[in-house]
């Protein structure tokens, strides 16, 4: 399989991998994808979503790492280490910008992007944002009172179970189920805040929207 993601827009990841997984199992012909996005941001994140799905070995962990990068707003130092390891190797593979990697036995990602990508990989990883700055910015816009009203309701149409995990997961933004332990999710997930450390999602932003 060949993956070409490029710098014009497009949808997001999740189409791409709900087409993959509706091939049938038996699928033995080629499959040429082409990803774009005009938001430098959406491709530097799909990008190192793939390169984890590609590079972790144990796939469990792999899956896990990337549930955590996509959605969750901390995720445990273990993850953000090995994050960082793997875009180490990818940026020392750059052509001018141009990148061929391999995803396994079968696949290759293939990609060209702008200089500026460098610097989203690398605030990714980057340490200029504590645990604190980062969940006082998160509590910020998931907590705005202006929004009080939208997140009484919402919560009005959930039974109270579903509500309490709910309030949970606004409270903390981390993909786990109800009661887990959370300590160890200890750094910042700085793919979800900008260099600039403001929360780039809105403050309704909801995991179960995604794709079953």
């Amino acid at each position: 399989m060949s993956i070409f993601n490029g710098i014009t827009a497009s949808g997001d990841l999740r189409h791409v991998l709900r087409s993959v997984n509706g091939l049938p199992s038996n699928y033995s012909g080629s499959l040429n994808i082409l990803i774009n996005d005009i938001n430098l941001p959406i491709v530097c994140r799909n990008i190192v979503l793939l390169l984890i799905l590609g590079n972790v070995a144990d796939e469990a962990q792999a899956a896990d790492i990337a549930l955590h990068f996509w959605y969750s707003a901390f995720m445990p130092m273990e993850y953000r280490l090995q994050i960082a390891m793997i875009l180490r190797s990818f940026l020392q593979q750059s052509q001018d910008g141009e990148y061929l990697i391999r995803l396994g036995p079968t696949s290759t990602l293939h990609l060209c992007l702008q200089k500026d990508a460098s610097v989203f990989f690398a605030h990714f990883v980057s340490s200029s944002f504590s645990v604190g700055d980062i969940q006082d910015e998160y509590n910020r816009v998931r907590t705005a009172h202006s929004r009080r009203d939208f997140r009484d309701r919402m919560y009005m149409g959930l039974k109270p179970s579903h509500r309490a995990a709910f309030k949970e997961y606004r409270r903390f933004g981390i993909v786990l189920p109800f009661g887990a332990m959370n300590a160890h999710f200890n750094r910042p997930n700085l793919s979800l805040f900008s260099p600039e450390g403001k929360w780039w999602q809105t403050d309704y932003a909801d995991p179960l929207e995604g794709w079953e």
